[in-house]
């Protein structure tokens, strides 16, 4: 078994220690569905899902099972489930579950394990195994290795950062804050200023034409002098233009706006990083998913994809509604990270075509996720 970052995991106990960096916080009282993909030549990790156990029902590890037809639909595809609990009754709950979706075919299971927390040192044990199975000696049960040497926890201990210690912690850090936006960036024109203009830069742009073309280049400009002052170190703290600032906080607000910013937030991911968190902290309503949004499709490739999760969970919870959450939902357990950046980055570059300030980009956009 290989995992996405090339690192061979040898037992279930090397990927229980791997789910705390790939969540971003320590998993309790939890149903985890990892897919293996079959290339050929080895079994890559793919989507990994987790479902709370309070108490999970067979409709929702239905629906958990179900996220993963894409995946089983291209063959080769099968699912380790480990199931983290230090209930009994519910552990043997739920690996019943288990084995009944395997036994009516529902999922191509390699195994069901079960172990009561991600510790090192803690033991884990298999359930059940597809019939007709060999398991290796190290399948049947284990120890846990050490947490902090597991692969994908160095990109976390270089930046001196370690998993949260529960969902709940995780959740926390794109919670609203008190603060205003000129709180953000002293000396910013007020946010409701910036709505106000970002609606009549957003009409512009619906209508297209010569205003069109100079509402796009306002707003993307300002979005590149906001990255580039973050990215220099004087963004989001008396940067020497916060206007801009301001000017992408309210473009977040509009859908046509948040598209036509989109390639540039992508193209600036650490920056953007820094800047999306704090925005998301401010804002509200839309901007606030938005800013989410564009959050999840950066944090990866700028080092933090453990939040990624977390910000459509926040997004998702709050605005149920929201389209763009609900296709990058989606689109995570259909498509590789890299493909869902560039299907919205086509989409970004669709708003700049049909204004006439960019060459025409056959692809599918932002609403070809949904392709």
């Amino acid at each position: 078994m290989t995992d996405s970052t090339e690192h061979t995991l040898h037992t279930p106990g090397d990927l229980i220690a791997n789910l705390p960096a790939v969540f971003g916080f320590f998993p309790e009282d939890s149903l985890v569905l990892a897919a293996f993909v079959d290339d050929g030549t080895r079994f890559a990790l793919g989507p990994v899902l987790r479902v709370d156990l309070r108490p999970v029902c067979a409709e929702a590890l239905d629906s958990a099972l179900g996220s993963l037809d894409a995946h089983r639909a291209s063959g080769g595809c099968v699912i380790a489930a480990f199931v983290i609990t230090t209930e009994p009754a519910e552990r043997d709950r739920v690996c019943e579950l288990l084995f009944s979706a395997s036994r009516a075919g529902d999922a191509e299971l390699l195994g069901c394990w079960s172990t009561e927390g991600v510790l090192a040192g803690g033991t884990y044990e298999l359930e059940f195994s597809p019939p007709g199975a060999e398991p290796l000696d190290d399948w049947y049960g284990g120890r846990i290795p050490e947490v902090v040497a597991a692969a994908a926890m160095g990109p976390l201990l270089r930046r001196g950062e370690l998993p949260e210690p529960d969902r709940q912690a995780a959740l926390e850090f794109f919670a609203r804050a008190e603060e205003e936006i000129d709180d953000v960036a002293p000396g910013t024109v007020a946010l409701t200023v910036a709505v106000e203009r970002a609606r009549g830069l957003a009409a512009a742009v619906r209508r297209g034409g010569e205003a069109g073309r100079a509402a796009f280049a306002t707003v993307v400009g300002a979005a590149e002098r906001a990255l580039t002052d973050e990215s220099q170190g004087q963004g989001l703290v008396g940067g020497a233009e916060p206007e801009d600032l301001a000017c992408l906080a309210g473009a977040l607000g509009e859908i046509h706006l948040r598209d036509a910013v989109a390639a540039t937030v992508l193209e600036r991911p650490r920056a953007a990083e820094r800047v999306l968190a704090r925005l998301s902290r401010v804002l509200t309503g839309d901007a606030r998913a938005n800013a989410l949004c564009l959050y999840s499709l950066v944090a990866g490739p700028a080092g933090h994809g453990h939040r990624v999760a977390a910000a459509l969970a926040v997004a998702r919870t709050e605005f149920p509604g929201h389209r763009l959450t609900r296709l990058l939902c989606e689109a995570q357990l259909r498509c590789r990270p890299e493909i869902v950046a560039e299907r919205v980055r086509r989409g970004s570059r669709q708003v700049a075509e049909r204004l006439g300030v960019a060459r025409a980009d056959p692809a599918g956009g932002i609403d070809g996720l949904a392709a």
